[in-house]
């Protein structure tokens, strides 16, 4: 057997079949005369073919891997919801916040509204994803009537300092007598 004949150099001969040394190399002779093609043409396309099939089974993993447009958009999605809600969630807190934060103001401790504040929902405190300021304002007036006690208004009573100066005080000052 030659170096241009197929199988010539293996142990099971070029049909694979695993018959050693009882490799015969009619058939192959035959397939040769057929196609017209040489044996070491013959060869040289197998070892090609084998290439190719071998290239194969590696592409097909990782095609098997490869998701689909479909599946790569329906991901996408429902990581922007997933997103979306967490940021819902977020401005909530944020709205609830400031609802403490104006209660505060008015003189309200955050242990006293906290049982009120627990059936809020913060939701209903946004408008389109963001905080609404009038929501957080009106909850906040109603807890504040809720909870008995006035708003403070701060222009009203005094703000400190001294008490203000009589006439006498006023005139032994400028007269330099104190």
């Amino acid at each position: 057997m030659s170096d241009t004949e197929p199988g010539a150099g293996t142990e099971t001969g070029g049909d694979g079949q695993g018959q050693g040394d009882a490799f015969d190399a009619s058939p192959w002779q035959e397939f040769a005369a057929e196609t017209g093609l040489t044996p070491a043409q013959i060869k040289k396309r197998l070892e090609h073919a084998r290439t190719w099939e071998a290239r194969a089974k590696e592409n097909k993993g990782a095609a098997d891997a490869a998701k689909t447009l479909e599946q790569q958009l329906a991901e996408m999605r429902e990581q922007m919801q997933q997103r979306e809600q967490a940021d819902a969630e977020r401005a909530g807190r944020m709205a609830m916040t400031q609802v403490k934060a104006l209660l505060a103001e008015r003189g309200i401790k955050a242990d006293d509204a906290a049982p009120l504040l627990e059936h809020v929902d913060p939701a209903r405190l946004l408008d389109a994803g963001d905080v609404d300021d009038k929501a957080v304002a009106r909850l906040a007036e109603s807890l504040t009537r809720v909870a008995g006690r006035a708003t403070p208004d701060p222009d009203q009573g005094r703000r400190g300092g001294a008490a203000p100066a009589d006439m006498n005080s006023l005139i032994r000052q400028a007269a330099g007598r104190h």
